[in-house]
C-alpha cells in the first residue's frame, strides 16, 4: 500500500512516498531510505453513524408536512429514504452528509392508518412509523 520512487538510487536526490488510501484498518509500513527507517501510520476507515430524528411520528388527520432529521458523523456518508404509502411523498433532501428528509402527507378522510419511511445509507437501514389519525 506503499510505493517508494524511484525504488533504488545513489546520491543526492528526492525520494516519493505514495500511499494508497485506507480502506480498512490501522495500517503501519516502514521504509528504508538513505539508511533511516520512515515509518507511515494510516488510521483505519471511521465507517458511517446515523441518528434519526423523531424515530416515529404520530399526525393528525389533516393534510400537513413533517420531516425526519438525520445526523451522520461525516460528511460523504449516503443517505436515502423512501415510503411505503402514496399517502406520504417524501421531498428533496440532500444525498449526503445528513439533513432534513421532509414529507408531505395527505389528509386522512378515512380510519387510522401507518406507513413506513425506510432511511438508508452506507451500512444502515432504519424504519421510521408513521402513524395517521382518522377522520
Amino acid at each position: 500500500w506503499t510505493t517508494v520512487s524511484p525504488a533504488a538510487g545513489t546520491g543526492t536526490g528526492r525520494v516519493r512516498l505514495s500511499v494508497q488510501s485506507n480502506t480498512g484498518a490501522s495500517r503501519t509500513a516502514s521504509v528504508l531510505v538513505a539508511g533511516k527507517t520512515i515509518t507511515v501510520n494510516q488510521n483505519a476507515v471511521v465507517p458511517c453513524s446515523y441518528s434519526l430524528s423523531p424515530t416515529s411520528l404520530h399526525l393528525s388527520n389533516s393534510a400537513q408536512t413533517s420531516a425526519i432529521n438525520v445526523t451522520t458523523n461525516k460528511p460523504a456518508c449516503s443517505m436515502n429514504a423512501v415510503s411505503n404509502a402514496s399517502w406520504i411523498r417524501v421531498g428533496t433532501f440532500p444525498a449526503t452528509g445528513g439533513g432534513k428528509i421532509p414529507l408531505t402527507v395527505d389528509k386522512n378522510g378515512g380510519s387510522k392508518r401507518t406507513a413506513t419511511i425506510t432511511v438508508s445509507g452506507t451500512n444502515f437501514s432504519q424504519a421510521v412509523k408513521v402513524e395517521q389519525d382518522g377522520r
